[in-house]
């Protein structure tokens, strides 16, 4: 409980300045309001064709990138782990994320 007051303290701080923090698994993302991983995303998107994308993350500083790739219909997101998410899909752990990938038949 002590480790969130810094950071709700910076929160306060930080938003006249035009910036924005994430407050994720083991970090502090403190970035610009005008970047992150949606954005990236977005740029890529507008950049490149793709004929698939899928978009795996564990935290919430990838929840915007799952935000943007939401109407997407080209695009899987899957978050992994507990916790709310706009992705389209969720796996607990990172071990149902290598099953997911194996040939089949393999485990």
């Amino acid at each position: 409980m002590q480790s969130r007051e810094p950071i709700r303290i910076l929160e306060n701080s930080i938003t006249s300045l035009g910036l924005k923090s994430t407050d994720g698994d083991k970090v502090v993302e403190i970035i610009s309001n005008k970047i992150g991983k949606g954005s990236a995303i977005k740029n890529l998107i507008n950049e490149n064709k793709f004929d698939y994308i899928i978009s795996i993350g564990d935290d919430k500083t990838d929840e915007e990138m799952f935000q943007e790739l939401s109407t997407n219909k080209k695009a899987e997101t899957i978050k992994v782990g507990r916790g709310p998410t706009v992705a389209k899909h969720s796996l607990e752990n990172v071990k149902q994320v290598f099953i997911l990938r194996a040939p089949y038949g393999e485990q």
